[in-house]
């Protein structure tokens, strides 16, 4: 609705002052009803009473750059803001119209920086961190038993895969 109204004609008052439809000079009663303030003293939203804490000071950003998509799809991003964030990444378009994206982000967080890397591609979002959780090392080795199982699977399957290729009707060439 504040839309609607900041596309009305915009005209001057008696003084020659332009003002917004939404500025305080304007009455209540000049604003469409569903804007007009309600007949309740109480605000439509108030923070917590809880948090009397003034609001932190905005963070300066210190680097912003952005290079948008060229032909070929390929694209880049860069920012820093005076708190210790930083992110940078670029991409392109993938063979197959996706996009292809590698990057990284950085953080303070417990008077360290932490840092995470990442690929985006066909093969999903691969994140790279310290932060992240890594599996347990196995106790104890593979058996070698079982790690020679597993690789006569594999030789089975290849098998059965190149039976599979031969005993298929070759395609048609395409002309």
């Amino acid at each position: 609705m504040a839309f609607l109204l900041m596309l009305q004609e915009n005209k001057p008052d008696r003084r020659g002052r332009f003002t917004s439809p939404l500025s305080p000079s304007h009455s209540p009663r000049s604003l469409p009803s569903s804007l007009r303030p309600s007949s309740s003293a109480s605000p439509p939203w108030s923070p917590p009473r809880s948090s009397q804490q003034p609001p932190p000071p905005p963070v300066a950003i210190l680097l912003q750059q952005q290079v948008n998509p060229d032909t070929f799809g390929a694209h880049s991003s860069n920012f820093e803001s005076e708190d210790g964030i930083k992110v940078s990444q670029s991409g392109n378009e993938s063979p197959t119209g996706g996009s292809n994206m590698a990057g990284s982000f950085s953080f303070p967080l417990n008077g360290e920086v932490v840092v995470v890397n990442y690929v985006a591609d066909e093969g999903g979002f691969k994140p790279d961190s310290v932060l992240l959780p890594v599996a347990p090392q196995p106790l104890h080795p593979m058996p070698q038993h079982a790690i020679d199982q597993i690789e006569k699977a594999r030789l089975e399957d290849e098998a059965k895969a190149r039976e599979e290729a031969a005993a298929a009707p070759a395609a048609p060439a395409r002309k």
